[in-house]
């Protein structure tokens, strides 16, 4: 499901985003906990998504430097970060703006 709300988000359904990372999130506080780095990862997703829901944007609107670049959302080609390192900069930037 992660993927499937990031494919939403990278089509700019925000709404559909949104609602998908938030049930996401739900189901992986109740199975790994809100401490494991996946539940930290489509919560940051989720925050990430919610900005752009805000603002009403395409990741081609925002600036390289400012978003996340598709790699930090999961595939199967490419499984991601996996210390768990947040992405809190590109979150409060898209707050922000």
């Amino acid at each position: 499901m992660h993927y499937l709300a990031c494919s939403y988000h990278g089509a700019r359904r925000f709404d559909d985003s949104v609602q998908l990372f938030e049930q996401v999130v739900a189901a992986r506080k109740k199975v790994l906990g809100e401490d494991h780095s996946d539940t930290r990862h489509s919560l940051e997703w989720l925050e990430i998504a919610r900005g752009s829901q805000r603002a009403g944007i395409s990741w081609t609107q925002l600036d390289a430097n400012v978003a996340p670049q598709n790699e930090n959302c999961h595939t199967a080609d490419n499984p991601g970060k996996a210390d768990g390192e947040d992405d809190l900069e590109v979150q409060q930037n898209l707050v922000d703006e």
